[in-house]
């Protein structure tokens, strides 16, 4: 798989510039060839339903990862002030507790599945 003819798994379309020349090379007759050609253009709509399906579910998410950004740059724009933060935060559905954020070099990102990691306030190394 090069990364010229297929990205993600998908192969390139390649614009056919003479069919003649097309067919003679690759040795299809026009049937063939014809019935190749729209299998694959079949191939790229389920493609596309998919991705648009992917779009559609993580677009609700956009909100919530720009808060945590949000709170992110406020415990960067905090750190050595001294004083703590008070935050609410969501425990579950409906059910919120308070926190007193002391100065931290640390935040920790709950990716989903029982999976937490924690990343530096400082960014990446």
């Amino acid at each position: 798989m090069s990364s010229s003819s297929e990205r993600r798994g998908i192969p390139a379309a390649k614009f056919i510039q003479d069919v003649e020349t097309y067919l003679s090379q690759s040795g299809l007759d026009f049937n063939s060839a014809l019935s190749f050609h729209q299998e694959r253009l079949q191939q790229y709509k389920v493609i596309g339903m998919k991705l648009l399906a992917q779009q559609r579910e993580l677009q609700p998410k956009i909100p919530n990862i720009d808060k945590c950004l949000e709170v992110v740059a406020t415990l960067q724009a905090r750190k050595g002030v001294g004083d703590a933060l008070l935050a609410d935060f969501e425990v579950s559905e409906g059910i919120y507790s308070r926190a007193c954020i002391e100065d931290t070099d640390s935040v920790c990102l709950w990716l989903g599945a029982n999976v937490m990691l924690e990343y530096s306030l400082a960014g990446p190394k």
